[in-house]
């Protein structure tokens, strides 16, 4: 990712960020920021072009040497999402407590939300309950026109799905 930020201008491809996604292993790792500073100089890349990805599960270990190293990473220039919210055991409060920019909202509220009316009354107000908190959100798994709209409509800044492109190669996306 480094390399290809190097190589191909953000901003020229319609892009604000690429985002990587971080294991639970690789967010433990006391060497990343190290690692990540080296291709930040080696790239000689903007960190912000780079938005980091954390699961919900990841929050589950050392809870303290997790929030360390982000916070590490986010003086570095790095943002942050959390993906796949709504799939473990979503606590607001701990969210909260990890400098997190982006919340992606997993495809299973996205969809039980057009199935279900109490459903999508839980997704306009999860919507609505992070934007007052400062936080970006990012719809899962958008498949149709009118899934695009409706999320569009309730105030999703990103939406990621099939509807948009399944995964391509790196040579289909240029």
């Amino acid at each position: 990712v480094f390399r290809f930020i190097s190589e191909h201008p953000l901003h020229k491809l319609g892009l604000e960020f690429i985002e990587v996604n971080l294991s639970v292993v690789q967010c433990m790792d006391k060497h990343l920021t190290k690692k990540l500073e080296y291709y930040i100089q080696k790239y000689n890349i903007d960190p912000r072009q780079i938005n980091l990805e954390i699961t919900e599960t990841a929050t589950n270990n050392d809870e303290d040497g997790l929030k360390k190293q982000l916070h590490k990473l986010k003086k570095l220039g790095f943002s942050f999402s959390l993906d796949d919210y709504g799939t473990g055991y979503s606590n607001l409060v701990r969210v909260l407590e990890y400098p997190v920019d982006v919340i992606k909202l997993d495809k299973s509220i996205v969809w039980s939300a057009f199935h279900d009316q109490d459903s999508f009354t839980t997704l306009k107000n999860l919507i609505s309950m992070f934007h007052d908190v400062r936080r970006k959100i990012v719809a899962e798994g958008v498949e149709t026109q009118e899934q695009k709209e409706v999320l569009r409509e309730l105030g999703c800044d990103y939406l990621q799905g099939y509807y948009y492109s399944k995964p391509i190669s790196e040579e289909e996306f240029i």
